[in-house]
């Protein structure tokens, strides 16, 4: 599993949270090291492109969210985020499923669940807003995650992008 040098930055790393350790590769790395970034990169554009919200996306769009975000492997019963924290990445859930739990410690109830080839909770993202619910992970989870700030400078100039966000929060605002 790959993730960039930024989410290594990040102040607090949740528990349960597998991020690959080793460092970028320098000038001069061997030939199966090249090829490791190679896959994880590869691996990141097919997760995005296989979103079905962000499918009609340029792939060079496509390609410039890869560069900007990591994978990690998430547990079962791990919390994602909590109500009330702040929004620091966009999450692609890859594998898995996740539930969005609402209310106080000891008295939440399920919200909703995510599936698998879902972005979520774009919002708080955008708008730099706490979250309004916490996540669990249902099952083992598979995970992009895009950081916040990167996120809203491609909305904000990538006008295909922003087409696609209108359409999925329009989606979850249907009655």
């Amino acid at each position: 599993v790959c993730s960039s040098d930024l989410f290594r930055l990040l102040p607090r790393v949740k528990a349960g949270l597998d991020f690959d350790q080793g460092p970028p590769r320098p000038p001069g790395t061997s030939w199966p090291g090249y090829l490791r970034e190679a896959c994880c990169a590869m691996d990141k554009i097919a997760a995005l492109s296989g979103v079905a919200s962000l499918s009609g996306l340029p792939r060079s769009l496509i390609v410039q969210m890869a560069k900007q975000s990591g994978m990690q492997r998430i547990g079962k019963g791990s919390i994602l985020f909590r109500q009330g924290e702040q929004a620091h990445f966009v999450y692609v859930l890859i594998e898995g499923s996740i539930s969005l739990l609402s209310g106080p410690a000891g008295e939440q109830t399920i919200a909703e669940f995510i599936e698998a080839g879902e972005i979520f909770l774009i919002a708080p993202a955008l708008l730099k807003l706490p979250y309004m619910v916490s996540a669990k992970a249902v099952t083992d989870l598979l995970a992009l995650m895009i950081p916040a700030a990167d996120f809203r400078r491609l909305a904000e100039t990538e006008l295909s992008l922003s087409v696609a966000l209108n359409r999925v929060l329009a989606g979850h605002w249907r009655l």
